[in-house]
């Protein structure tokens, strides 16, 4: 199975790097592709607030468990937006103080 990485990226702000990755998910799931959207925006983690995901899974979990020898799949971390569009979500205020709380700890 071949597949394609586009990485929608800038370190500046409010430059429409949410708004450009979702018509780009969304022109591809028209065209009947399957795409996962990997939010890394740490900051404001606008993909699931575009889409209205409710994040229980994330990045966070996803690293905690690689740490900590528990990670077997990566379906498990990933939400499920529609047919073909899937969403591994950066992390809810919650984890993220857990994980700042990790890393100060270390």
């Amino acid at each position: 199975m071949n597949g394609k990485i586009i990485s929608v990226s800038s370190v500046k702000g409010g430059v429409g790097k949410t708004t450009i990755l979702l018509n780009l998910a969304g022109i591809y799931c028209e065209l009947g592709k399957r795409v996962l959207i990997i939010d890394m925006d740490l900051f404001s983690g606008g993909i699931a607030i575009s889409l209205d995901i409710k994040n229980t899974k994330d990045i966070f979990m996803l690293v905690d468990s690689m740490a900590n020898n528990r990670f077997t799949e990566l379906k498990k971390y990933v939400t499920t937006y529609n047919k073909n569009i899937d969403v591994l979500a950066c992390p809810n205020l919650v984890s993220m103080l857990l994980l700042i709380i990790l890393i100060l700890m270390y």
